[in-house]
């Protein structure tokens, strides 16, 4: 709020109008109301949310946790009177300190664009057309993200080489009932699973932690039946993390000074900036500016000349 007071005080025309604009839509009580409830229950998914974005994620202790959630956020549904009065009080004392009154919108007989549910106080109006939706919002996309019969396939998770400790004899038989249809070789399960175990110790082997690593250790003519339940775990969506790291980065390349960049060196600086813990500080600036000069119809190649005089 201080920063929008201070563009009105110091800026004219639109800056001073968006500025005002921006703090009247901020110092409504039905946004006061919305961010006091969000904050309150997106507190509750905050630890999973980014647990879940972590490359070695332990999946199966997240889809726990998940279930977890859900049954706090179905018992906050059943006293949802209670806590969301206490929510409210919260958004008065916010409100206050603005000079804001608790008001709700406008009620008419037919509303298309927004919740309209009838309601007797104000409170009543923000607990039945936006903290109840909401907090429902949530136990739902939680229950239908996790469901209880996902923990047989994410059990297969536990043959990456870093969780391989937490592998019993009761998830073993688990993973081998949900692939049991997919395994090329469901009688030799058990011995294959004792020597993977065994391959998984070795020291070099043991960092590994993603899929992609250990499908690449897991020879098909030696380990057919891990193979396959990697291939199918790969294929598997479990979310977009991954994918949206890559937009990350691409935003912090493509700025407004490098517009006029060709693709192939934004391709060249998006791999380097993505797997830049794969070995990149390994690469010689050298031989990367020789690669640049190779036709040789640069002035750039001066700079090599000692170099290559010494060599």
């Amino acid at each position: 709020m201080e920063a929008l007071d201070t563009i009105i005080e110091e800026s004219s025309s639109q800056s001073a109008s968006d500025g005002r604009s921006y703090r009247e839509a901020i110092l409504a009580f039905e946004f006061i109301s919305a961010v006091v409830c969000a904050q309150f229950l997106l507190g509750y998914l905050k630890p999973l949310t980014i647990a879940l974005q972590a490359k070695d994620c332990d999946l199966v202790y997240a889809h726990s946790e998940a279930q977890t959630l859900v049954s706090v956020l179905q018992d906050l549904r059943g006293n949802v009177d209670e806590r969301f009065h206490a929510l409210y009080l919260r958004s008065c004392n916010i409100a206050s300190e603005f000079e804001v009154q608790p008001t709700r919108p406008r009620a008419t007989g037919r509303q298309r664009h927004r919740a309209n549910a009838p309601a007797g106080s104000i409170e009543d109006h923000y607990k039945v057309n936006m903290f109840i939706p909401f907090l429902d919002h949530v136990i739902q996309h939680l229950t239908e993200r996790f469901p209880p019969d996902l923990i047989g396939p994410l059990y297969g998770f536990y043959l990456i080489p870093a969780f391989i400790d937490k592998l019993t004899e009761d998830i073993i038989q688990t993973v081998e009932d949900t692939f049991q249809d997919e395994l090329p070789s469901p009688d030799e399960f058990t011995q294959e699973i004792e020597k993977w175990i065994e391959l998984c110790s070795k020291d070099n082997i043991k960092p590994i932690s993603t899929l992609i690593e250990t499908l690449a250790i897991a020879l098909k003519q030696y380990y057919p039946n891990v193979n396959t339940i990697l291939e199918l775990l790969i294929a598997l969506p479990v979310g977009t993390c991954s994918c949206e790291r890559s937009f990350s980065s691409l935003r912090r390349l493509k700025t407004w000074t490098r517009s006029t960049m060709s693709e192939a060196r934004l391709c060249g600086l998006g791999m380097l900036y993505i797997h830049r813990d794969d070995h990149v500080s390994e690469i010689s600036p050298l031989e990367v500016l020789r690669r640049w000069d190779r036709t040789g119809n640069r002035k750039i190649e001066l700079a090599f000349k000692d170099d290559d005089d010494d060599n």
